[in-house]
């Protein structure tokens, strides 16, 4: 039982973990995508301080994709 050591066990934990972290990273890219156009039309959108309607609206489009995204992760349409 030589092989039953701790660090022996912690590079089987970092393995693990790392597998896990890029089945995760893989499974929410689309989510992670759209989050980020979101920030991005809304930093575009406060660069004059105010926000317009038409800017209001591609930011609630954006806002659906994103929640279109989440139902998509949990229902697995």
């Amino acid at each position: 039982m030589e092989w039953l050591s701790l660090s022996n066990a912690a590079y089987m934990l970092v393995i693990i973990l790392g597998a896990v972290m890029s089945l995760v990273a893989v499974r929410y890219k689309p989510l992670v995508k759209e989050v980020k156009e979101v920030a991005q039309k809304y930093h575009d959108a406060k660069k004059d301080g105010k926000i317009s309607k038409s800017e209001q609206q591609q930011l609630a489009k954006e806002c659906m994709d994103v929640v279109v995204q989440i139902g998509k992760l949990v229902w697995k349409f």
